[in-house]
């Protein structure tokens, strides 16, 4: 959650799409070893509950975890901004130049949701961008506090494509 300064009632929740995103770079090892468990236990509950219960979130674990997740929601976004015909700046200037569409014509109304979705995402990229940067140096200070000498950190990884079922 992130509380914007400056007076403006603006109030950003992303907890939802972050939990998402922890459950699709969820591997075997979060959660002390007990993810697998964790998720059967949650979808055991779900079902006894005819999913009348509230929407099963992953919680924070690791720093590790965390890292994956933000990174994970950086492609989300990235994606989806590619697939956008315009930018933001093109929007922008097609708004306020001399060819601008006339005020509240259908044109007009597209380019400006198309530019506040966006703005959206970029202003999700650009936190998610800043978070990840954060926790990588945080795990990297913690692991060179613990002895390690560098080199890849599995925990890391985000992978491309899933895992092929052994």
């Amino acid at each position: 959650k992130f509380d914007t300064r400056g007076g403006g009632n603006f109030k950003f929740d992303a907890s939802k799409v972050i939990a998402t995103c922890r459950l699709i770079v969820l591997t075997h090892t979060d959660f002390g070893g007990n993810a697998i468990e964790m998720l059967s236990d949650a979808l055991k509950k779900n079902a006894e509950n005819n999913n009348d219960e509230k929407p099963f979130l992953v919680g924070r674990d690791t720093d590790e975890l965390e890292y994956r997740a933000l990174s994970c929601l950086i492609r989300f976004t990235d994606l989806q901004l590619s697939r956008y015909p315009n930018s933001i700046e093109n929007d922008m200037d097609f708004l306020i130049g001399e060819s601008s569409p006339a005020f509240q014509s259908r044109a007009w109304t597209a380019a400006h949701v198309r530019l506040g979705e966006m703005q959206t995402l970029e202003a999700l990229r650009s936190i998610s961008i800043s978070g990840a940067i954060q926790m990588r140096e945080k795990i990297e200070k913690k692991n060179k506090q613990n002895g390690d000498k560098g080199g890849r950190n599995p925990l890391l990884i985000v992978r491309n494509k899933p895992c092929s079922p052994q």
